[in-house]
């Protein structure tokens, strides 16, 4: 939890596994910006050791819902985080799924620079 900080929301007050986290890579040096991509994430009884976490995705916001179309997520996010999952098996892997979803918003999640803001000058 505190590794995550404000992007890890647990979605019950109780001692629930069940949790939000929101993942994007840092705005760039060049002034873009990158979709975001929420997991929505599950821990069952006996994880990691015996059973791995429940990871639903969808992006974080109208502005990503534009840049990254469900037919994108579901043909390769989802299988991303799908093998991540099956590699980090028995360990705690969810460090590892949001570095993976990260780095893939490096690539495909870059979104249009923002305007920049006209100098206006005041006489």
């Amino acid at each position: 939890e505190s590794m995550f900080g404000a992007d890890f929301q647990r979605l019950a007050d109780d001692d629930s596994a069940d949790f939000r986290l929101t993942v994007a890579p840092e705005d760039d040096s060049e002034g873009y910006v990158y979709a975001r991509v929420e997991l929505s994430v599950q821990l069952p009884e006996g994880y990691p050791a015996t059973a791995g976490p429940r990871v639903e995705l969808k992006p974080a916001g109208e502005l990503s819902e534009e840049a990254l179309p469900a037919e994108l997520l579901q043909g390769s996010l989802e299988p991303l985080v799908t093998n991540t999952l099956e590699e980090c098996q028995g360990m705690v892997a969810l460090f590892m799924v949001a570095e993976a979803v990260r780095d893939w918003l490096r690539e495909h999640g870059r979104m249009e620079r923002p305007p920049k803001e006209e100098a206006v000058d005041v006489d």
